[in-house]
């Protein structure tokens, strides 16, 4: 997650809501049969979504080297099962 957010240049109060994010669900069984890498992305995109900075999905994606919609997805997916309300 550190990796992902040096190459954003988030900053630490983003990573640690992303590091939160990422307990909630792996406490749900979000993340059994996932890349871990990719839910990592997504938590620090709905922290960053939260705190209203610039950064889009896409940026996670190129950093991720991972396709757009399937983190959409799993955003989606994420928020719904985390009960999230992420403007």
């Amino acid at each position: 997650m550190n990796d992902i957010a040096s190459k954003l240049s988030l900053r630490t109060l983003i990573i640690d809501a992303g590091k939160r994010y990422y307990k909630l669900a792996f406490d749900k069984n979000f993340i059994q049969g996932r890349n871990t890498n990719e839910i990592a992305g997504v938590c620090l995109y709905i922290a960053c979504r939260r705190e209203k900075t610039p950064h889009l999905l896409i940026d996670f994606s190129d950093v991720l080297k991972v396709n757009v919609y399937k983190l959409g997805s799993i955003y989606l997916k994420l928020v719904q099962r985390l009960f999230l309300e992420v403007p």
